[in-house]
Protein backbone atom coordinates (compact mmCIF):
# COMPACT_ATOMS: atom_id res chain seq x y z
CA UNK A 1 0.00 0.00 0.00
CA UNK A 2 3.12 2.41 1.21
CA UNK A 3 4.55 1.91 -2.35
CA UNK A 4 1.18 2.55 -4.38
CA UNK A 5 0.69 5.58 -2.42
CA UNK A 6 4.44 6.82 -2.66
CA UNK A 7 4.01 6.33 -6.57
CA UNK A 8 0.99 8.27 -6.43
CA UNK A 9 -1.19 5.34 -7.48
CA UNK A 10 -4.46 4.30 -6.57
CA UNK A 11 -4.27 0.67 -5.02
CA UNK A 12 -5.54 -1.49 -7.80
CA UNK A 13 -8.41 -4.40 -7.56
CA UNK A 14 -6.10 -7.40 -7.06
CA UNK A 15 -8.40 -10.11 -7.96
CA UNK A 16 -7.71 -12.28 -10.34
CA UNK A 17 -5.31 -14.26 -11.93
CA UNK A 18 -4.85 -16.88 -14.66
CA UNK A 19 -3.06 -20.37 -14.68
CA UNK A 20 -2.55 -20.99 -18.18
CA UNK A 21 -3.20 -24.67 -19.40
CA UNK A 22 -1.62 -26.07 -22.39
CA UNK A 23 -2.85 -29.65 -22.74
CA UNK A 24 -6.12 -30.11 -24.16
CA UNK A 25 -8.46 -30.74 -21.18
CA UNK A 26 -9.66 -34.51 -20.60
CA UNK A 27 -12.86 -34.69 -18.79
CA UNK A 28 -13.67 -32.43 -16.15
CA UNK A 29 -9.82 -31.93 -15.36
CA UNK A 30 -7.37 -30.08 -17.47
CA UNK A 31 -4.65 -31.83 -15.83
CA UNK A 32 -2.39 -34.31 -17.52
CA UNK A 33 -0.85 -36.06 -14.12
CA UNK A 34 -0.64 -35.84 -10.70
CA UNK A 35 2.62 -33.40 -10.79
CA UNK A 36 0.42 -30.73 -12.30
CA UNK A 37 -2.45 -30.87 -10.30
CA UNK A 38 -0.12 -30.42 -7.91
CA UNK A 39 1.43 -27.72 -9.63
CA UNK A 40 -2.07 -25.68 -9.62
CA UNK A 41 -2.88 -27.05 -6.28
CA UNK A 42 0.14 -25.28 -4.66
CA UNK A 43 -0.59 -22.13 -6.50
CA UNK A 44 -4.29 -21.48 -6.22
CA UNK A 45 -3.70 -22.19 -2.40
CA UNK A 46 -0.88 -19.77 -1.90
CA UNK A 47 -3.10 -16.97 -3.99
CA UNK A 48 -5.71 -17.25 -1.80
CA UNK A 49 -3.63 -16.92 1.16
CA UNK A 50 -2.35 -13.50 -0.69
CA UNK A 51 -5.89 -12.29 -1.55
CA UNK A 52 -6.26 -13.76 -5.02
CA UNK A 53 -8.25 -15.89 -6.63
CA UNK A 54 -6.60 -18.28 -9.37
CA UNK A 55 -8.41 -19.54 -12.15
CA UNK A 56 -7.37 -22.47 -14.85
CA UNK A 57 -7.72 -21.45 -18.17
CA UNK A 58 -6.90 -23.60 -21.34
CA UNK A 59 -4.95 -21.82 -24.18
CA UNK A 60 -6.31 -24.82 -26.12
CA UNK A 61 -9.78 -24.76 -25.88
CA UNK A 62 -11.89 -25.00 -28.64
CA UNK A 63 -12.73 -20.88 -30.42
CA UNK A 64 -9.54 -19.46 -28.64
CA UNK A 65 -7.16 -17.91 -30.24
CA UNK A 66 -4.85 -15.12 -29.99
CA UNK A 67 -7.37 -12.45 -30.17
CA UNK A 68 -9.65 -13.89 -28.23
CA UNK A 69 -7.81 -14.53 -25.23
CA UNK A 70 -6.26 -11.13 -24.86
CA UNK A 71 -9.95 -10.03 -25.16
CA UNK A 72 -10.62 -11.74 -22.08
CA UNK A 73 -7.73 -11.25 -20.45
CA UNK A 74 -8.64 -7.45 -20.92
CA UNK A 75 -12.31 -8.10 -20.14
CA UNK A 76 -11.35 -9.75 -17.09
CA UNK A 77 -9.21 -7.14 -15.67
CA UNK A 78 -6.07 -9.56 -15.17
CA UNK A 79 -2.76 -8.36 -13.97
CA UNK A 80 -0.85 -11.27 -13.76
CA UNK A 81 -0.48 -14.98 -15.21
CA UNK A 82 1.09 -18.04 -13.96
CA UNK A 83 2.01 -20.56 -17.15
CA UNK A 84 1.58 -24.27 -16.38
CA UNK A 85 4.22 -27.01 -18.01
CA UNK A 86 4.25 -27.38 -21.44
CA UNK A 87 2.04 -30.30 -22.49
CA UNK A 88 2.07 -29.96 -26.36
CA UNK A 89 5.62 -29.11 -27.52
CA UNK A 90 4.99 -29.07 -30.86
CA UNK A 91 2.81 -26.05 -30.38
CA UNK A 92 4.13 -22.95 -30.09
CA UNK A 93 2.99 -20.41 -26.98
CA UNK A 94 0.35 -17.86 -28.37
CA UNK A 95 1.26 -13.71 -28.17
CA UNK A 96 0.06 -12.33 -26.12
CA UNK A 97 0.14 -8.87 -24.37
CA UNK A 98 3.31 -9.23 -22.17
CA UNK A 99 3.90 -5.78 -21.67
CA UNK A 100 0.68 -5.50 -19.09
CA UNK A 101 0.83 -8.67 -17.73
CA UNK A 102 3.12 -9.97 -15.20
CA UNK A 103 4.13 -13.31 -15.85
CA UNK A 104 5.77 -16.32 -14.75
CA UNK A 105 6.37 -20.03 -16.07
CA UNK A 106 6.43 -23.66 -14.29
CA UNK A 107 9.17 -25.63 -15.76
CA UNK A 108 11.36 -25.14 -18.22
CA UNK A 109 9.20 -25.41 -21.12
CA UNK A 110 8.28 -22.80 -24.00
CA UNK A 111 12.00 -21.89 -24.06
CA UNK A 112 10.97 -19.23 -26.42
CA UNK A 113 9.60 -17.32 -23.54
CA UNK A 114 12.17 -15.55 -21.83
CA UNK A 115 10.39 -14.81 -18.41
CA UNK A 116 11.02 -15.74 -14.65
CA UNK A 117 10.60 -19.32 -13.88
CA UNK A 118 10.10 -22.08 -11.30
CA UNK A 119 10.99 -25.55 -10.69
CA UNK A 120 12.21 -28.30 -9.05
CA UNK A 121 15.74 -29.28 -8.69
CA UNK A 122 15.93 -31.93 -10.73
CA UNK A 123 19.40 -32.58 -10.84
CA UNK A 124 19.83 -32.91 -7.14
CA UNK A 125 16.85 -34.81 -7.16
CA UNK A 126 19.01 -37.81 -9.33
CA UNK A 127 21.70 -37.14 -7.04
CA UNK A 128 19.80 -38.35 -3.91
CA UNK A 129 18.50 -41.29 -5.71
CA UNK A 130 22.12 -41.91 -7.02
CA UNK A 131 23.16 -41.78 -3.09
CA UNK A 132 20.39 -44.25 -2.13
CA UNK A 133 21.56 -46.62 -4.72
CA UNK A 134 24.98 -46.52 -3.98
CA UNK A 135 24.56 -49.16 -0.99
CA UNK A 136 23.35 -52.02 -3.45
CA UNK A 137 26.45 -53.49 -3.75
CA UNK A 138 25.31 -56.06 -6.40
CA UNK A 139 22.59 -55.19 -8.98
CA UNK A 140 23.34 -53.47 -12.19
CA UNK A 141 21.69 -49.89 -12.11
CA UNK A 142 20.37 -47.68 -15.14
CA UNK A 143 18.79 -44.38 -15.72
CA UNK A 144 15.88 -45.21 -18.55
CA UNK A 145 14.23 -41.88 -19.35
CA UNK A 146 11.05 -41.31 -22.42
CA UNK A 147 12.42 -38.19 -24.65
CA UNK A 148 9.93 -36.14 -23.76
CA UNK A 149 10.33 -36.35 -19.87
CA UNK A 150 14.20 -35.97 -20.77
CA UNK A 151 14.32 -33.16 -22.76
CA UNK A 152 11.30 -31.74 -20.68
CA UNK A 153 13.77 -31.24 -17.75
CA UNK A 154 16.44 -29.91 -20.03
CA UNK A 155 18.07 -33.07 -19.89
CA UNK A 156 19.04 -32.46 -16.24
CA UNK A 157 18.00 -36.12 -15.02
CA UNK A 158 20.34 -37.38 -17.51
CA UNK A 159 23.08 -34.54 -16.71
CA UNK A 160 23.29 -35.51 -13.39
CA UNK A 161 23.42 -38.90 -13.58
CA UNK A 162 26.10 -38.73 -16.39
CA UNK A 163 28.60 -36.59 -14.02
CA UNK A 164 27.89 -39.01 -10.53
CA UNK A 165 28.70 -41.58 -12.76
CA UNK A 166 32.49 -41.12 -13.60
CA UNK A 167 34.42 -42.62 -11.12
CA UNK A 168 31.51 -44.93 -9.82
CA UNK A 169 31.23 -48.38 -9.88
CA UNK A 170 30.56 -50.23 -13.43
CA UNK A 171 27.31 -51.10 -12.35
CA UNK A 172 25.79 -47.41 -12.35
CA UNK A 173 25.19 -48.73 -16.63
CA UNK A 174 24.83 -46.09 -19.22
CA UNK A 175 21.42 -44.37 -20.09
CA UNK A 176 18.82 -45.15 -21.78
CA UNK A 177 16.69 -42.30 -23.56
CA UNK A 178 13.79 -43.66 -25.88
CA UNK A 179 10.65 -42.52 -27.54
CA UNK A 180 9.42 -45.97 -27.35
CA UNK A 181 8.94 -49.06 -24.48
CA UNK A 182 10.90 -51.63 -26.77
CA UNK A 183 14.80 -51.14 -25.20
CA UNK A 184 13.51 -50.50 -21.66
CA UNK A 185 11.69 -53.63 -21.79
CA UNK A 186 13.90 -55.78 -23.54
CA UNK A 187 17.36 -54.43 -21.40
CA UNK A 188 15.15 -55.39 -18.14
CA UNK A 189 14.06 -58.69 -19.53
CA UNK A 190 17.42 -59.52 -20.45
CA UNK A 191 18.91 -58.24 -17.23
CA UNK A 192 16.80 -60.15 -14.22
CA UNK A 193 17.20 -58.20 -10.79
CA UNK A 194 18.29 -55.14 -12.17
CA UNK A 195 17.04 -51.62 -10.37
CA UNK A 196 15.63 -49.30 -12.89
CA UNK A 197 15.77 -45.17 -12.12
CA UNK A 198 13.69 -43.84 -14.34
CA UNK A 199 10.01 -41.78 -14.33
CA UNK A 200 6.82 -43.13 -13.51
CA UNK A 201 6.01 -43.97 -17.29
CA UNK A 202 8.87 -46.43 -17.73
CA UNK A 203 7.72 -48.38 -14.85
CA UNK A 204 4.59 -48.18 -16.64
CA UNK A 205 5.94 -49.59 -19.75
CA UNK A 206 7.59 -52.23 -17.65
CA UNK A 207 4.63 -53.54 -15.76
CA UNK A 208 2.50 -53.45 -18.97
CA UNK A 209 5.15 -55.50 -20.85
CA UNK A 210 3.99 -57.91 -18.01
CA UNK A 211 7.64 -57.62 -15.77
CA UNK A 212 6.69 -57.41 -12.26
CA UNK A 213 8.32 -55.13 -9.61
CA UNK A 214 10.43 -57.07 -6.94
CA UNK A 215 10.09 -60.07 -9.07
CA UNK A 216 12.04 -58.72 -12.44
CA UNK A 217 12.86 -55.53 -11.50
CA UNK A 218 13.48 -53.00 -8.87
CA UNK A 219 12.48 -49.33 -9.64
CA UNK A 220 13.57 -45.82 -8.25
CA UNK A 221 11.24 -43.05 -9.59
CA UNK A 222 12.65 -39.62 -10.29
CA UNK A 223 9.42 -38.27 -9.22
CA UNK A 224 7.04 -41.29 -7.25
CA UNK A 225 3.57 -38.55 -8.01
CA UNK A 226 2.37 -39.21 -4.59
CA UNK A 227 1.89 -43.08 -5.82
CA UNK A 228 1.87 -45.54 -2.60
CA UNK A 229 4.72 -47.62 -1.93
CA UNK A 230 6.66 -46.53 -4.51
CA UNK A 231 10.47 -46.10 -3.86
CA UNK A 232 12.09 -42.56 -5.31
CA UNK A 233 12.24 -38.39 -4.75
CA UNK A 234 9.24 -37.16 -4.24
CA UNK A 235 9.03 -33.66 -6.69
CA UNK A 236 8.21 -30.77 -4.21
CA UNK A 237 4.98 -29.91 -6.80
CA UNK A 238 2.75 -28.15 -4.59
CA UNK A 239 5.91 -25.42 -2.96
CA UNK A 240 6.98 -25.43 -7.01
CA UNK A 241 3.67 -23.86 -7.41
CA UNK A 242 3.55 -21.69 -4.29
CA UNK A 243 6.13 -20.30 -5.21
CA UNK A 244 5.10 -19.43 -8.31
CA UNK A 245 2.16 -17.42 -7.09
CA UNK A 246 4.47 -15.67 -5.32
CA UNK A 247 6.44 -14.65 -7.40
CA UNK A 248 4.10 -13.09 -10.00
CA UNK A 249 2.52 -11.71 -6.97
CA UNK A 250 5.48 -9.84 -6.13
CA UNK A 251 5.85 -8.70 -9.49
CA UNK A 252 2.38 -7.26 -9.69
CA UNK A 253 2.96 -5.10 -6.64
CA UNK A 254 6.47 -3.65 -7.87
CA UNK A 255 4.27 -3.09 -11.11
CA UNK A 256 6.43 -5.11 -13.03
CA UNK A 257 5.19 -6.11 -16.28
CA UNK A 258 6.49 -7.37 -19.76
CA UNK A 259 9.39 -9.72 -20.03
CA UNK A 260 12.57 -9.31 -17.62
CA UNK A 261 15.48 -8.46 -19.34
CA UNK A 262 17.45 -11.24 -17.12
CA UNK A 263 14.42 -13.78 -16.54
CA UNK A 264 15.28 -15.18 -13.07
CA UNK A 265 14.97 -19.05 -12.30
CA UNK A 266 14.21 -20.14 -8.47
CA UNK A 267 15.28 -23.95 -7.89
CA UNK A 268 12.84 -25.71 -5.02
CA UNK A 269 14.70 -28.49 -3.51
Amino acid sequence: LIAHIRQSKALPQLTGLVYLVSGARSGATPWASHTFDSYFRGASEQAARRGFHLEPFGIRDPGLNEGRIDKILRARGIPGVIIGPNETPSLPFPRLPWSRLAAVLIGYGFPELPLDRVLANFYKATLMAMAFLKHEQCAPVRLILPEVHDRNVLHLWKAAYLQKRLGQERRFLAPIVVGAPGPAVKWVKENPDCIVLGTNLVHQWLHDAGLREHIHFRFVSLNVEGIAGMTGVCEPSRDVGAEAADRVISLIHLNSQGMPVKPHITLIE
